[in-house]
């Protein structure tokens, strides 16, 4: 019963942590498709798979998923990546 709870609860966990990260980045994209929108221009985006990955807008920095870009979505769990 015990293994079976502690499986049950890490399931949960790993659900919780894939849903809020999609949340997250839907309002990442809603967010990038608004200002496109609202400036009337055209929204590049580019991911970086690599390691835990990431995904942005614009031009990509070198090395990728670093700086301080407003407009780059790194996932917020280190066990959820962008493949």
């Amino acid at each position: 019963m015990t293994l079976w709870g502690g499986q049950s609860w890490h399931h949960y966990r790993q659900r919780a942590k894939l849903a809020d990260s999609a949340r997250q980045l839907l309002a990442f994209l809603t967010h990038l498709q608004a200002e496109a929108n609202r400036n009337n221009r055209t929204a590049i985006l580019w991911a970086q798979p690599d390691g835990q990955g990431c995904l942005g807008s614009g031009h990509k920095p070198t090395p990728p998923c670093t700086g301080l870009a407003g407009s780059l979505f790194i996932p917020p769990y280190r066990d959820i990546a962008i493949m």
